[in-house]
Order: structure tokens, then sequence, then C-alpha cells
């Protein structure tokens, strides 16, 4: 009994006891513990003969009045279980989850004193002999041949409790028997994590089979909980969230999380290195091989031109494969053509690198461009079409150059052909390259297998020249008809090209 007055004795008790009709038969004991001076210390202990008499009391003694003046208040003794902290813990767990619900009722049922949890502790509460039933049957149900062992991480709490549960724990309790309590520490203050900065975990073992204990401590010891930090592709966090994540989560034993919402980064949070690194890689892979991007870069006019003409199949070839490949040409010479490939990741990659390689390998800021017009009979501009595809396909074989030739359409009042003859045609040829071989290559387009040449010069005439030669002009083409291909004039320059 607990709020009990200084001055009282073991006799006022016993008085009050058979005053409320118990007898002395009903009471095997009192005790009223007492201080340095004698007095009471405000409680005492009563031991009833059983726990029908002692829940009598309870019932009919609480809140009584001692010596007509001093309320009482009555609570039962409870006895906690002799063993380890840890061995609280592990019968609490087998009477709350370890065993199922029935099982648990017909235990609690069978022991002949109260069993509970207070404060931490396995209490019981009844007569002695009833209590020593009990805990000796809760020891052999429990205790016997028990093996228990802590584990500590220094990791973060809010996913990775989780996913031990989920990809270890519970996998493990599948097969094998025992109990686990996991601990968040999110300070990293416990008893084995105080030197470590940081969050941590303790998860407990309890097994009272040895060789499961021993595959669950050897199941633990390797892990290596850890979160890092990965950077994506832009625009690849909305393609990897929903089922592509869900699906890696369960292969890899992981929680996939996006770092910020704003943010193209993830954090995987994973049991070992080994998964959250072979996770992050097949990430990459799909994301490579799905995401479609794009990209550009610049080049200068002259290595645009170069890339069309020398590797125009093979960049048929790479539109075939469904990238997307577009080049802008600039106003001038001068200016930068972009370059733009749009695909999946590893689509543009490869092509961005394949274009890079033909630059690289065969141009140099060394090449020219080459421009000139070569005029013909139309009676022999198959045989010299013929001529020149042959020397295309050997010369650009030969050298880091590009040759391209078109017939030109006579332009009425131009000057860009105008005042030839009408069974003349104009050929421009534009070339790229290195300038020494271009220099070779236009003598050898001006000659012909049989050795036949079209040489052209122009000449500068004096004041009145021009309008001389024009009055004359088909006297002159006649007259040098055998030697001469075509003659044209020029009149702001004052010139004439034979």
């Amino acid at each position: 009994g607990r709020e009990l007055p200084a001055y009282i004795k073991e006799e006022q008790i016993y008085q009050h006891l058979r005053d409320n009709d118990f007898g002395d038969e009903d009471i095997v004991d009192i005790i009223v513990p007492t201080d340095a001076a004698q007095r009471s210390k405000g409680y005492a202990f009563v031991t009833f003969a059983s726990q029908d008499i002692a829940k009598k009391a309870l019932d009919t003694l609480n809140g009584t009045k001692i010596s007509g003046r001093h309320k009482i208040e009555l609570e039962p003794i409870t006895v906690p279980l002799k063993c380890p902290p840890s061995h609280h813990k592990y019968i609490d767990l087998m009477l709350t989850v370890g065993m199922p619900k029935k099982e648990i009722d017909d235990f609690i049922s069978s022991l002949p004193a109260n069993i509970s949890n207070k404060q931490g502790k396995i209490v019981f509460d009844g007569d002695q002999q009833n209590i020593k039933k009990s805990q000796e049957k809760v020891r052999k149900r429990f205790l016997s041949n028990l093996s228990h062992q802590e584990f500590t991480f220094s990791c973060e709490t809010e996913f990775m409790p989780e996913i031990i549960k989920k990809y270890v724990l519970t996998h493990l309790r599948r097969a094998l028997q025992f109990v686990y309590q996991l601990n968040k520490h999110p300070d990293g203050k416990t008893r084995k994590l105080k030197d470590q900065k940081g969050a941590g975990l303790s998860i407990i073992i309890f097994s009272q089979n040895s060789e499961h204990f021993s595959e669950i401590c050897a199941k633990l010891k390797i892990l290596q909980p850890h979160s890092k930090i990965y950077n994506l592709q832009e625009g690849s966090l909305e393609f990897l969230h929903g089922r592509v994540a869900c699906k890696l989560e369960e292969k890899y034993r992981v929680a996939i999380v996006p770092v910020t919402q704003r943010e193209e980064s993830v954090t995987i949070h994973a049991l070992t290195d080994d998964e959250g690194e072979q996770c992050w890689r097949e990430i990459e892979g799909i994301i490579n091989a799905n995401l479609i991007i794009s990209d550009t870069f610049s080049v200068s006019y002259l290595q645009a031109r170069y890339l069309e003409a020398k590797h125009s199949s093979e960049l048929e070839k790479i539109r075939r494969e469904k990238i997307e490949l577009s080049m802008l040409q600039p106003s001038d010479q001068k200016g930068k053509s972009d370059i733009r490939i749009k695909g999946t990741v590893n689509q543009v990659s490869k092509t961005v690198g394949k274009l890079k390689n033909w630059i690289e390998l065969g141009y140099n800021e060394s090449h020219i461009k080459s421009q000139f017009d070569i005029h013909i009979s139309s009676m022999y501009s198959s045989m010299w079409n013929k001529r020149w595809q042959q020397i295309k396909k050997e010369q650009e074989a030969l050298h880091s150059i590009v040759i391209e030739f078109k017939q030109m359409v006579p332009t009425p009042g131009t000057g860009n052909g105008a005042d030839l003859a009408s069974d003349t045609v104009t050929f421009t040829f534009v070339m790229y390259g290195d300038s020494i071989a271009i220099e070779g290559i236009k003598t050898a387009i001006c000659t012909k297998e049989s050795g036949d040449c079209i040489e052209w010069r122009m000449v500068n005439l004096l004041p009145g020249g021009v309008a001389v030669i024009k009055n004359g002009l088909e006297q002159i083409k006649t007259n040098l008809c055998t030697l001469v291909v075509e003659i044209s004039i020029n009149e702001p320059s004052n010139t004439v090209t034979i």
C-alpha cells in the first residue's frame, strides 16, 4: 500500500485488515519499510495467503482510510524476470509478434501468474509460488539455447530501415527461425555508434536455433548500407520514374529517390556497394538506349561541305537508322555550320563521335575552296562528263579532297554564259581540300584521256577593245573554230577570256 502516514506500524495495518473481514489465516506477512529515524517511508508490503485473497484486498481496500484519516492506495507487487535486458526485449517480441496469436494467447493463459511488460521489463504479479512457476516456464520456453547479436550501421534512417526489412529480414524469416528488433538512431548516438558521425541503425537478432542464427549473422555481416547521388541526363528523371524505377528497386534491393523534383539527379540507397553500382549502370544503359535527346555542334563551312560530299553515303546510312541529322549552312563561307543530331543518347553520342572523327582524320584547317568554270561544246559534254566522274572517283580516293561539278544553265542578261555560243555549255567545278592537290587536279580535269587539253587565258584589252571584239565576235569564232572552244567578254573589267 502507498500514501501511509510516517507513524504507521504493522499492528495498525493488521487491525485495518481485520476490520475489513480479513482473518489472520488470510495474512502471511506485513512489512513496513522505515528510515533512519524509524519513521515509515509511506508504503508497506502485505503478503496474502493466495492470489484470490490478494485480488479481494485490491478490490475492497483500495481508497479506504486507515486510522480514520489517511486514504490508502493498493497495487500488486510485480516481480521482474531475472535475465539480461536484451532477453526481456526478445520475450516481449515473441509475445507480441513472434508467434501466431492463438499460440501467444494459449501460452499466456497457461501461466499461473500474470505476465506483462513494464518499462521495458517482463514482470509477473501473483503469489510467490505462481510467480516462480511462471518464470520457470518462460525461461524454458524462450531462453533455453537463446543466441542474440546486435549489428550497427552508420547510414541514413529514412529509407534504409524499410529496405533492410523488405529485402533482408522479411526474406530471411520465410526460411529461418528468428525475431529481430530494428532501431533508428537519427543522431548516431548508440553504444556502438558513439564514435561515428551521422545517423545509424541497430538490429538485434534473436534465435534459439544455432544453425539459423549463424546463417542470419553471416547475411547481416556483409551488408554495407549506403547512399550515393548520381547525376542524370537532362529529361531522364521523368522517364525513370514509375515502372522502370520499381523494377530496378526489386532487382537490386535499393530505393531510387529523386534529390529534388527540379534537379536531374537521384539518390540510390543500397544494401551493398556492388548492388548500388550495378543498379546505376543499368539505369545509364536504359536511359542511353531509350531517352530521345538532341545535340548541336558547330563546324566550319568547308568542314560541313567536306562531310556532305566525302561521306554522303555514310550520312544517308545514319539517317536510315532513325536518327535525325541536319546541317544548317551559313550565309557565307566564313560562318559556322550547325550540325543537329536527334536520337537516343547512344545514337547521338556515337554519331557525334563519327562526324568529329571523320573531320579530324580527313580535314585540316589548311584546306581551301577553289571554284572555276569550264566551257565546252555541247557535242563533247557527255564525253567530258564521263571523264570527270572518273577523275572525281580516283582523286577523292587518293587525296583528302572533295570534287563537285554541275552543268550551269545560262541566265540571259547576267553574263552567266549569256555571251557564249548556243552550242557551248558551262560546267562549274568546286573543290575543297589541300591547295597543292587542287592545282594538280585542275590540270587533270582539263585534259582528256587522249591528251587533248582545254586551257584558258584572260586578256586585258585597251580602251575600246571590248567593243571591237564584240562587233567581230562571230567572225573570230568562225576563223578560230578549230582552236578555240569559246570566247567570253567581260565589259566592266575590259577583259576577254579565251
